[in-house]
């Protein structure tokens, strides 16, 4: 007797089968979206914003104001910026609001969002009475960040408006088809300056280095010495398209030196993010190394130089003598963690 095969599907088991699929569809989207609102849940702290609390504009206010009397900064701010989104007010009490939301970040030391505020303040609507007080505090802002081809981009924007010509769109050189603006210029100077202060970023205090930058900075924009920078820049580029040109980048002499600078740029890198997450100097700890080495803090004539006169050579040695702690900590758990054995040479070694 010929067997034929069966191709049709029982359909209960089919419905069943398709049933028992879309009931783990479900639970895994389930899980999923319950394993994303934990996650939101956990990042926000523990707490849900007021916002999802469905409360009212003025609810928010109350809570905002309450937030700002206890000094609680970065909460106070979150509630402002809620309180924008759900309130029906004007573009001028808008401006006014994130021109508050910037001075309560500003007061709390977190200048980005503070910039961030200020801008939106300005975006919204100039308002007389805050305007000249936008501009300041911009102005601190971007200082602060050490962001001195910003602040000089502003500053020129501000005066352009007022009717005086200093365009930062103004092109001010040309290579085949990059044409570099003047404030596109500043900001490869300011660039520049930062790699020359990071070679020495371990000997100045942070107030320092930004005071130097700044002072560099300036002296940049010097009309003389800006035109000196350009035209270095320019033939440095010709050179580096004509290396580019060349293929040198392939040549293996150039290879063993780019990595050997890498290695020791990239240790560098390490140990600088090291030092910073492991040392806070303050200036109990110089007034201290101060007190106990006054014999190296004299002048020409044996006269003993003031803590203020010394203040940055102090920074200096505390910091120096801080690193090596840190290396020794870090050699020591590095050594451990990578199993190191050094085995003691005995050549040149005498019988």
């Amino acid at each position: 007797m010929e067997e034929k095969l069966n191709f049709t599907l029982d359909r209960d088991k089919k419905e069943k089968g398709i049933n028992t699929r879309l009931t783990y569809f479900l639970l895994i989207v389930t899980i999923l979206l319950g394993g994303a609102n934990l996650a939101l849940f956990l990042n926000s702290g523990g707490r849900a914003d007021a916002g999802r609390n469905n409360l009212s504009a003025d609810r928010l206010e109350e809570l905002a104001l309450k937030l700002e009397r206890q000094d609680l900064l970065h909460s106070a701010a979150r509630v402002w910026t809620e309180y924008l989104f759900v309130s029906d007010i004007g573009e001028k009490e808008k401006a006014t609001i994130w021109y508050r939301i910037g001075k309560i970040y500003q007061k709390g030391d977190d200048y980005e969002r503070a910039l961030e505020a200020y801008y939106h303040s300005e975006s919204f609507a100039e308002i007389d009475n805050i305007k000249s007080e936008l501009s300041r505090r911009t102005t601190e802002c971007l200082e602060r960040l050490g962001m001195f081809a910003a602040l000089h981009e502003e500053l020129r924007e501000k005066t352009s408006l007022s009717g005086e010509n200093d365009d930062g769109k103004e092109i001010v050189a040309e290579i085949e088809n990059w044409k570099i603006t003047k404030a596109e210029m500043e900001a490869l100077i300011e660039n520049e300056i930062e790699t020359m202060l990071s070679s020495v970023a371990s000997s100045l205090t942070e107030e320092q280095r930004r005071a130097q930058k700044e002072k560099m900075f300036e002296n940049a924009l010097n009309a003389k010495n800006r035109w000196q920078w350009l035209q270095s820049y320019i033939i440095e580029e010709l050179f580096y398209r004509a290396a580019m040109e060349k293929e040198l980048y392939k040549d293996t002499d150039y290879k063993r030196i780019s990595r050997q600078a890498e290695r020791k740029m990239l240790v560098q890198r390490f140990l600088d993010g090291e030092y910073n997450s492991k040392i806070s100097i303050k200036e109990e700890d110089m007034r201290e190394y101060y007190n106990a080495h006054k014999e190296e803090f004299k002048d020409d004539e044996n006269g003993q130089k003031s803590f203020d006169e010394e203040k940055q050579q102090i920074y200096a040695k505390v910091r120096g003598r801080k690193e090596i702690e840190v290396q020794q900590g870090l050699v020591e758990k590095l050594m451990n963690s990578y199993d190191v054995v050094i085995h003691n040479p005995k050549m040149g070694e005498s019988e």
